[in-house]
């Protein structure tokens, strides 16, 4: 998928998250939102460092140990059913394939003195 497909995917899944307080039911589809989601950010991150090598002809080691991290990371997350309970751990993969995205970002924002 091209960028623009992996954005249009990620607004699509955007639009179906619910907000979860406290007191609220945690259902099977809340995780999944997310489940289907991290995959289309990890390849959005992805192709944009891609694109950052192919103009600058500059490499990140951190950024590329922090690709690797959230695709190992993405193969954690568990899809749940009906009737499973989400437990923490599910909420806490979810988190772990965020923070490494995150930091990408961040630096390449630092690199392009965006930030």
């Amino acid at each position: 998928m091209t960028l623009e497909d992996e954005i249009a995917a990620m607004e699509e899944l955007l639009q179906q998250i619910e907000f979860v307080k406290t007191g609220d039911y945690v259902l099977a589809r809340h995780s999944n939102l997310f489940a289907d989601f991290l995959p289309h950010a990890y390849e959005a991150v992805k192709q944009l460092y891609d694109r950052y090598v192919n103009k600058t002809g500059e490499t990140d080691p951190d950024i590329e140990y922090w690709l690797a991290m959230a695709e190992a990371r993405l193969k954690l997350i568990q899809r749940v059913k009906w009737g499973d309970l989400v437990l923490t751990i599910h909420h806490n993969v979810i988190v772990d394939v965020f923070k490494p995205l995150e930091m990408i970002l961040d630096r390449l924002e630092e690199r392009l003195g965006l930030s």
